[in-house]
C-alpha cells in the first residue's frame, strides 16, 4: 500500500512537473538612473505579458493590465553590484499565462526585495528582446516542461560576460512610476479646480485695478525691473486695464 502511495505521489510530481517551465537569468550590468551599478539589496522583478503587452508598474503594483508577476530577486545570488545570476525554478503554466507568451525584466535600484509596491517616482529600468542576444533564448514563455536560459549583457558586461551587445545605456533605470492614466487625470483635474478657485478669490474688484495693482507690486522689491513693470500697468500709460480689472472705471475720467 505504501508503495503504490509513493508511486502515485512520484507520478504526480512528474505530471507537475512536466506543466511546469524553469527560467535561468542572467543580467550584467543592472544599473541606476545615473548609471552606477545596481547595489546587491535592488530589486529584480520578471514579468509576463499574458496579452502581449507590458502596461508597466503603478505606485501600488508591479504590474498593470494583464500582465502578471512570475519571480522576485535581489542580486544576493550571485553578490556583485550589477549582476544577476538567479533562477524562477519550477512555474507552472496556468490561468492566462500560456506558452508563447513575452517576457520582460525589471529592475528598481532604490527598493529592495520584500519592497510592497513601487511607490510614486521610483526610477526602474526594463529589458527583453524578441529573438535573444549573446546566447539568450528568445525572451517569450517556452512550452511546458523546457528550461529555457535568459540573458542580457551590455557592453560593460564584465562578470558574467566579457562585454554583450547591448548598449551601456540599455542598463541604466531611466523610467519614472507614474500614476495610470486615469487616476493621472483625475489629479491634473483636482489641480486644475485649486488652481481656478484660487485665481477667481484674488480677482480685483470692480474699479479697484489701481488698488489691486498697488497691493500687488508693493509686496515685491523696489527693482527697477519691478519698477518698470509697475509704470507699465499705471493709468494713462496704457490702451487696456490690467487682466480682471474692469474696464468701465479704468477708461472713464482718465486720459490716454
Amino acid at each position: 500500500m505504501k508503495r503504490l502511495l509513493l508511486t502515485t505521489a512520484l507520478l504526480g510530481a512528474l505530471h507537475a512537473a512536466a506543466l511546469a517551465v524553469s527560467l535561468n537569468v542572467d543580467a550584467d550590468r543592472l544599473k541606476d538612473v545615473l548609471g552606477a551599478p545596481m547595489q546587491v539589496s535592488g530589486l529584480v522583478v520578471l514579468t509576463a505579458g499574458t496579452s502581449g503587452t507590458f502596461p508597466g508598474p503603478t505606485p501600488t503594483s508591479f504590474t498593470s493590465g494583464d500582465e502578471i508577476v512570475l519571480k522576485k530577486w535581489d542580486l544576493s545570488a550571485f553578490g556583485t553590484p550589477g549582476a544577476l545570476q538567479d533562477t524562477t525554478g519550477d512555474l507552472a503554466l496556468s490561468g492566462a499565462w500560456d506558452e508563447g507568451d513575452p517576457l520582460q525584466l525589471y529592475w528598481y535600484p532604490t527598493l529592495a526585495f520584500n519592497s510592497p509596491e513601487p511607490g510614486f517616482g521610483t526610477t526602474f529600468g526594463t529589458y527583453r528582446h524578441a529573438t535573444g542576444l549573446d546566447g539568450s533564448a528568445p525572451w517569450i514563455t517556452p512550452g511546458a516542461g523546457d528550461i529555457i536560459d535568459l540573458k542580457f549583457f551590455t557592453t560593460d558586461a564584465a562578470f558574467l560576460s566579457n562585454g554583450g551587445t547591448n548598449p551601456s545605456s540599455a542598463g541604466e533605470a531611466p523610467f519614472i512610476v507614474v500614476p495610470e492614466p486615469g487616476t493621472a487625470l483625475i489629479s491634473l483635474f483636482g489641480f486644475a479646480v485649486i488652481a481656478l478657485a484660487r485665481r477667481g478669490s484674488t480677482r480685483p474688484a470692480r474699479g479697484s485695478c489701481d488698488a489691486a495693482t498697488d497691493s500687488a507690486f508693493s509686496r515685491e522689491p523696489r527693482s527697477s525691473s519691478r519698477v518698470a513693470i509697475r509704470r507699465q500697468f499705471q493709468p494713462g500709460l496704457l490702451s487696456q486695464p490690467p487682466e480682471g480689472c474692469d474696464p468701465t472705471p479704468w477708461g472713464a475720467g482718465r486720459g490716454r
